[in-house]
């Protein structure tokens, strides 16, 4: 007679991958054809396999000679974790200060959340996403995120008032985009500045105008359908 093997047991690597997870590699890849280190051809084969993965093991080979850390699957909790992120989410909270660690899955923080004055977040191989619409922000108008992020992502979606300035990130094969730059109303004071610091290691930092979130994942996804579409079918 034959047992499945327990839950605990299942080897990570062959957990199947989502959305993001593809996103993150094709993102890796196209830093890597930008600096230099894949041709042209090897990003588009590499591109398409990353876009038709479905587990971890599919999505390691396509950054293993890169210099990147290896494409992480979640860690398996047995339990649930707090509110801040889901399993690979270890988060640290001690009023003042924060520190959270992401590996893998996202780690989300949103609604009415009170934002540390200092947060320590490193993001290996997952995604960071903090909406400050409803936020509780700490007195004195100014916030600090340091970050250390090695092929993940961080995303910060901002209410108008809220300003970042993240010129202090050093970038080693990531990107940092201020999209929310291009909705700045003037007529609306800026009373709190969040400043991010640290580095990239093939990953990348986004900011943008919160209200734009939703129309951003909805582009997103009908995106990943046509480029499916196109690799399915042929099409151009």
């Amino acid at each position: 007679m034959s047992m499945d093997a327990p839950r605990d047991s299942r080897d990570p690597r062959l957990l199947r991958v989502s959305h993001e997870d593809r996103d993150r590699v094709v993102d890796i890849l196209r830093v890597a054809a930008g600096d230099g280190r894949l041709e042209p051809d090897e990003l588009a084969e590499r591109v398409e396999k990353a876009l038709q993965a479905r587990t971890f093991a599919e999505l390691e080979p396509l950054t293993e000679d890169l210099p990147v850390d290896p494409i992480a699957p979640p860690v398996v909790a047995r339990g649930g974790v707090g509110s801040a992120g889901g399993a690979g989410a270890v988060v640290a909270d001690s009023g003042e200060s924060a520190s959270w660690q992401v590996h893998g899955l996202p780690l989300r923080r949103e609604g009415a959340w009170s934002v540390p004055r200092v947060i320590d977040l490193s993001v290996h191989g997952g995604t960071a996403h903090l909406d400050y619409t409803l936020a509780r922000l700490p007195e004195g108008g100014a916030s600090t995120i340091r970050v250390s992020v090695y092929g993940g992502s961080v995303r910060l979606f901002l209410p108008p008032g809220i300003a970042v300035d993240a010129t202090g990130v050093e970038g080693y094969g990531g990107s940092v985009r201020d999209h929310s730059l291009r909705r700045v109303d003037p007529s609306v004071p800026v009373t709190h500045v969040i400043t991010v610091t640290g580095s990239l290691h093939g990953g990348s930092v986004r900011i943008m105008a919160a209200e734009r979130a939703h129309g951003v994942r909805r582009q997103r996804m009908r995106d990943r359908r046509a480029e499916r579409r196109r690799l399915w079918y042929g099409g151009e």
